[in-house]
């Protein structure tokens, strides 16, 4: 099963409830907000994408098919921008 983790070639910095995140290779900057703040704090081990989908429900007290529709194209996003790895 197909598994998303933090990428090694990413340094990071806590900022109130924002997260800011350095590509050592790209130089690229990302701030993530609070949800991407716990996304990305979870994915410390690999997770599933099921997995991040579940914990966040479970985190917002929200319907799955919800967190399903806003997480999916937000993981994608960080493993285009090579800031998540694939672990299979």
């Amino acid at each position: 099963m197909e598994s998303f983790k933090r990428s090694s070639k990413v340094s990071f910095r806590a900022a109130d409830d924002e997260l800011v995140l350095l590509h050592l290779e790209t130089g690229n900057y990302y701030t993530l907000n609070e949800t991407g703040r716990h996304i990305w704090e979870y994915c410390s081990t690999p997770r599933s994408l099921n997995e991040i989908i579940e914990y966040m429900a479970s985190a917002y007290t929200l319907p799955l098919s919800q967190v399903q529709s806003d997480i999916v194209p937000y993981v994608q996003f960080l493993y285009q921008e090579n800031l998540f790895e694939k672990k299979y």
